[in-house]
């Protein structure tokens, strides 16, 4: 053998000695089989990457990093992951059924706590899938499948905007509706449209579709909507970014009914605050009380009342703003996005549930005010349904 390759082998092994060491006094490695499978091999980039997940999950300031979510909001989400994934009967997809423990294929196979990080850390960190596999020691066709499944549980347990505006459509009264959308008359509502980067398409058309002048590359148009208490509570399908904020309102309609009703009276009508870009919506929305800031024109300035308008107009709006730089710091959302249009929906659906939970959870984790009894509803009737085969 080569002197070469020898003094290779010797340092390779020394620095196995060495980790294991350093793990073995620090109490740091994971303690699981496919930590202990790492161990086994040898190789040192392995054996890290057992040692940095451990810090992921037990460190608190880690986790918040990795993840965007505290500990304890972590349990709470993996506790409705476990009662999803058990009604779904996809246990024989993870380690924690005891009739899987010994099964074969476990090497690809991993536990309800681990297959929530694997989704937290692609929506908050955006790693390639075959960084995913590398951290949890599982090849990248299962990493695939359970990013696609977890989409699924995570937007049904969550309080996602989807869900919550079908819970404001279920509503019978306006009394009912007026609880998620506190203010003055009918209540407040603040609405923005946001642009996240997409990959250029190869068609032409797509191309002069997705490409905004705005933005001066291709992406794709969002529309939120928040209450006073910045909760999302609406969110409209996802579009090319050429489209306008103001083409995407006529789907409040179908969450809010009165919004589309010419004969609401004045005092129920909702106060839907806007950017300059959603002037004359009215005219899509008639039941509403547009509140929209004045535009200088070439001719005209602007008279001090109406900039004291803008201002006020400009003390509401900021909410919105600060609700997508939130979501925003999630990477997943500030690099371009390679699926289609309704695969990125889900994706923003589940980003905005998941802020949803963080700014809610402790309503949530006791189960008392408007967002707690309702997500308690959910869960309880989530449990009385017959699994799904």
């Amino acid at each position: 053998m080569p002197n070469s390759l020898k003094r290779r082998l010797a340092m390779s092994e020394n620095e196995v000695k060495r980790l294991k060491a350093k793990l073995e006094a620090e109490n740091a490695l994971w303690k699981s089989p496919a930590a202990e499978r790492r161990l086994q091999c040898g190789d040192p980039a392995r054996m890290h990457s057992a040692e940095w997940l451990h810090r992921i999950m037990n460190d608190p300031v880690q986790s918040k990093c990795w993840t965007g979510l505290a500990p304890e909001e972590i349990k709470l989400v993996v506790a409705y992951y476990t009662e999803a994934i058990e009604r779904m009967n996809k246990t024989p997809l993870f380690r924690n059924c005891a009739s899987t423990a010994s099964a074969r294929g476990n090497r690809c196979k991993l536990e309800y706590e681990h297959a929530v990080y694997l989704s937290l850390i692609r929506i908050k960190a955006d790693p390639t899938q075959e960084q995913l596999s590398g951290l949890f020691a599982v090849d990248q066709g299962s990493v695939s499948r359970y990013l696609k499944m977890n989409e699924r549980v995570m937007e049904e347990v969550l309080p996602t905007p989807k869900n919550i505006s079908k819970e404001i459509a279920a509503c019978k009264t306006d009394e009912e509706r007026k609880k998620f959308m506190p203010g003055k008359k009918g209540g407040d509502l603040t609405v923005d449209g946001t642009r996240v980067p997409h990959v250029r398409p190869s068609d032409e058309e797509e191309q002069r579709d997705y490409y905004t002048r705005k933005n001066k590359t291709h992406c794709t148009n969002t529309l939120t909507v928040i209450n006073r208490r910045t909760v999302t509570v609406h969110m409209s399908e996802t579009l090319p970014g050429s489209r306008n904020d103001i083409v995407m309102l006529e789907g409040l309609a179908e969450t809010f009914p009165s919004m589309a009703d010419p004969g609401t009276p004045e005092k129920e009508r909702i106060r839907l605050i806007g950017d300059s870009g959603f002037q004359g919506s009215e005219k899509r929305l008639p039941g509403i009380i547009p509140v929209n800031p004045a535009k200088r024109t070439a001719k005209k300035d602007l008279t001090a009342a109406q900039k004291e308008w803008n201002g006020g107009i400009s003390k509401k709006r900021y909410k919105i703003e600060n609700t997508y730089a939130d979501m925003k710091n999630n990477q997943i959302l500030r690099r371009p996005f390679r699926g289609t249009p309704e695969h990125f929906n889900r994706i923003f659906n589940i980003v905005a549930g998941l802020r949803n939970l963080v700014l809610l959870f402790k309503e949530i984790a006791a189960g008392t005010g408007l967002y707690g009894s309702m997500m308690a509803g959910w869960r309880e009737a989530r449990l009385k349904r017959p699994p799904c085969r």
